[in-house]
């Protein structure tokens, strides 16, 4: 597998400029062509039938739209825009999940409460990881990432969703200059997935090329969180991407609150691929 189409989400957030920056990096490393869609909700849109309909979509995508052409020619990515644009937050999210079924791979950014303006709902990220059967390389709304896929940690616990990412993310294990492995336990715990999965996952990505090493990582649970532990290990680390399985069902109960990835998601400090 290849990452030959990628789309971007892009809105009026500060962060998504940066967002931009980080779809391009990737799809520069994959010789990938690049989509940008604008998708937001504007709830005093004219009807369906407007012929004048795209003119309200937010003024300043226009300026957005030739921001992008200009950098994408600059780099020599092929690249395409779309502006997509409707009278509720639902709707977004529909736009958005099906831009990314005829994608490789989909860059979304994660919400933040502070600046959203109702113009994209607050789980978009969460319904595109889980509705659209297309990896999601989520990135933080805080801070820069001039490098994405260096050096890459794959968050591992055996799972179907662990799987699932490792596959979606050979492209980018492939061009990593380092790739670890990890297995996170709670001290004292059941270490059935611990490091002998860890080993028959470090030599599957060998006989791919991918010169990857195994690592397992104790932490108290009584003294840390396994989200803030790995959020800790990722810095000390030096990692530049995270690769980490789905947190499971949009609202599925309190299983799926409890969910590491959900978690990560909440506080990501590099960007991640997560998928479902």
């Amino acid at each position: 597998m290849e990452y030959r189409t990628i789309v971007v989400h892009l809105d009026r957030s500060p962060a998504s400029p940066r967002r931009l920056e980080v779809a391009m990096h990737v799809a520069q490393r994959c010789g990938a062509h690049l989509e940008a869609v604008f998708a937001v909700a504007d709830p005093n849109l004219p009807g369906m039938g407007s012929r004048h309909r795209l003119a309200f979509v937010a003024p300043d995508a226009a300026d957005f739209e030739q921001q992008f052409h200009e950098l994408t020619a600059e780099a020599g990515i092929p690249s395409s825009w779309q502006a997509l644009v409707s009278t509720t937050d639902v709707g977004v999210t529909q736009d958005v999940i099906l831009r990314a079924r005829f994608a490789d791979l989909v860059v979304a950014g994660q919400y933040e409460a502070a600046t959203a303006d109702g113009s994209v709902p607050a789980d978009l990220v969460d319904q595109v990881i889980v509705r659209s059967g297309t990896p999601v390389l989520v990135v933080p709304f805080a801070g820069r990432f001039d490098v994405v896929g260096e050096r890459v940690l794959i968050a591992w616990n055996a799972s179907r969703e662990a799987t699932r990412v490792v596959r979606d993310a050979l492209p980018l294990l492939s061009v990593a200059r380092e790739v670890t492995v990890l297995a996170l336990a709670a001290a004292g715990g059941d270490s059935r997935f611990g490091e002998p999965g860890v080993e028959h996952l470090v030599a599957l990505l060998h006989r791919h090329g991918i010169e990857a090493q195994a690592e397992r990582l104790i932490f108290d649970p009584g003294a840390i969180n396994a989200a803030d532990r790995l959020l800790s290990h990722l810095a000390d680390a030096g990692a530049d991407l995270l690769v980490i399985g789905g947190p499971g069902q949009v609202g599925g109960g309190a299983q799926a609150k409890r969910s590491l990835t959900r978690k990560i998601l909440a506080s990501m400090t590099v960007p991640i691929i997560v998928s479902y």
